[in-house]
């Protein structure tokens, strides 16, 4: 058998057009396939128009494992009745506006691990407008800046539903859409 030759051609991104194709037109050759998309159309009618973005500081900063466990003990028992959402690392959001709060907690692993104590520092970074979001994406400039940190409070909300629930799991990443653009990087999660 001989050697097969494949030409390497480098594409440049100016090489790749869009093909546009009208609602309902179909082709007539080839065999008709399913496809299932996995992002969703955000409705963002019923958000709220402020969002409270703040800093979290957690000591001993190791074991990171422990920091989602820790920080909802923390907002129990300093919070109670408050919704946060913690990105694991170093941010929350709220839609109330809460005190600034320096506490003790001391976490017990379910694993059985010994006990230890952590200090717990929130501290208010800023107040977001999420309405920022609901102009940008029914504005079709394409110059208008992209509203990060509303982009990033809605992220760590979405993935913050899912990330202490055992019912759940990472799958792969993907992309939050709105229209024809592409808002941030994010997770896919499956319902076991």
């Amino acid at each position: 058998m001989g050697a097969m030759r494949i030409a390497k051609e480098k594409i440049r991104r100016t090489d790749l057009r869009p093909v546009l194709v009208r609602r309902g037109a179909h082709g007539k050759r080839g065999k008709p396939v399913s496809v299932e998309a996995n992002f969703f159309r955000l409705l963002l009618d019923k958000l709220k128009g402020t969002a409270y973005h703040y800093d979290v500081a957690i000591e001993p900063d190791r074991p990171k494992k422990f920091y989602r466990p820790v920080f909802a003990q923390f907002c129990r028992e300093n919070y109670p009745g408050a919704m946060l959402a913690f990105d694991g690392q170093k941010n929350a959001y709220t839609t109330r506006k809460l005190s600034d709060k320096k506490a003790k907690v001391v976490f017990q692993p379910d694993d059985g691990g010994k006990q230890r104590e952590y200090t717990v520092q929130v501290k208010e970074a800023a107040q977001l407008d999420l309405g920022v979001l609901k102009t940008y994406m029914k504005s079709n400039e394409e110059t208008m800046a992209k509203p990060m940190s509303a982009i990033q409070c809605l992220d760590v909300v979405l993935r913050s539903a899912y990330e202490n629930n055992p019912n759940f799991v990472r799958v792969s990443v993907c992309r939050i859409w709105c229209g024809n653009c592409c808002l941030k990087d994010s997770l896919i999660v499956v319902a076991l």
